[in-house]
């Protein structure tokens, strides 16, 4: 278990990299960091539609991810709320533990609850409802009285929605996946006339059966932004949290403001490229290294670097120049089936952790210390 005494000020982090580079696999060890660290799950949530790694189902299976397939709650018209709900924390009401799979319009539950207990004049329990609608007049059995809506005392309380108390962490599988959503939502909505604006490059409405699409314009691609980032925001909100969230997302390449070539998150339109970097405290690469003696190695990259081509990668961590973590976290060679020694999730937030550490032994003479928080 950690030291509760040293904890980082956490922050989201974005996992980038091409198909098929270990991103989601990678949420594996991020999940051991948080039952070996802090003895908590990771509940998974997934929008991309590729194959769900072994090491996933693994882990699954053992009790360590909770795992939803977001897109099974696919009732006409839920697709945006899906996505901004989840992002909030909130959960099906049932989820199928092996599949992830839920129902077309499941109802999902927040991650904590309001309730109002409800007491008459002189003390006694009357009852505690979800909602203040529900404070209506109610006979106490103790004083063989009616109690006004007015008289009685009630004391409202917001705890944790009972199935929440294992989760410590959060992942996004993944943010390209989720933007593209979007788009698709407002491609449907707008062949179905719920939307107007800029037409199409097409120009019309397309018709198959009963399905019409209306394509997409440049203003959804300024709203697929926003809401990406909106995203982001609200899963920084989730209570309870041991780690900030984690997103995963592909990786693609564009130009900066000065010409120069440029790796970050595919999201839709060319000024997403550089306006990621501001939402998350740390950016990482699923990448492969390349050794001329010992071969292919999974390589986590971790600090902005220009590669071999010209191409600068948009990465940072939270920590200090001076501290433990590298700029590289190298797995032993592939040929030798060793997988996640250093290239694993749990490796850097560990050294994140040590780096905070370090730092604390670093005394300033006369310095005040943490204070309490509270004014008076």
């Amino acid at each position: 278990m950690s030291d509760p005494a040293v904890r980082r000020i956490f922050t989201a982090t974005l996992i980038l990299g091409v198909s098929g580079a270990g991103k989601t696999s990678l949420l594996a060890t991020f999940s051991t960091y948080l039952w070996e660290t802090f003895g908590k799950v990771l509940m998974l949530y997934s929008w991309d539609g590729g194959a769900i790694p072994t090491e996933i189902q693994k882990k699954m299976r053992q009790g360590l991810i909770r795992f939803w397939r977001c897109r099974t709650r696919s009732a006409q018209g839920l697709a945006l709320e899906t996505l901004y709900l989840a992002t909030k924390g909130f959960l099906p009401r049932y989820l199928d533990p092996v599949t992830g799979e839920t129902t077309p319009a499941v109802e999902l539950v927040p991650p904590m609850t309001t309730r109002y207990a409800i007491t008459c004049p002189q003390g006694h329990p009357l009852k505690s409802v979800p909602t203040a609608s529900l404070i209506t007049p109610t006979f106490c059995a103790t004083c063989k009285l009616m109690i006004a809506r007015d008289a009685m005392s009630v004391l409202e309380r917001v705890e944790r929605s009972k199935g929440f108390e294992a989760i410590g962490g959060v992942a996004y599988d993944g943010l390209t996946s989720m933007a593209n959503v979007v788009m698709d939502s407002m491609d449907s909505m707008r062949g179905q006339g719920m939307i107007g604006g800029e037409k199409s490059s097409f120009g019309g409405v397309i018709t198959s059966g009963n399905t019409k699409f209306g394509g997409n314009n440049r203003a959804d691609v300024g709203f697929a932004q926003t809401r990406a980032q909106q995203f982001v925001n609200n899963s920084l909100s989730i209570p309870y949290l041991m780690e900030g969230p984690v997103f995963t997302a592909l990786s693609t390449e564009g130009s900066d403001k000065g010409g120069l070539t440029i790796v970050g998150a595919d999201l839709p339109g060319q000024a997403a490229l550089t306006q990621v970097p501001q939402w998350f405290g740390n950016i990482v690469e699923a990448d492969t290294h390349i050794d001329a003696d010992t071969g292919k190695h999974f390589a986590l990259r971790v600090r902005d670097y220009t590669d071999k081509d010209g191409r600068r990668h948009l990465l940072k961590t939270s920590a200090s120049a001076t501290g433990p973590v590298p700029d590289m976290l190298l797995d032993p060679p592939m040929s030798q089936k060793q997988p996640f020694q250093q290239f694993n999730l749990g490796v850097l937030f560990s050294l994140l952790d040590e780096d905070l550490r370090q730092a604390l032994t670093e005394q300033v003479p006369g310095a005040p210390g943490t204070p309490s928080g509270i004014v008076e």
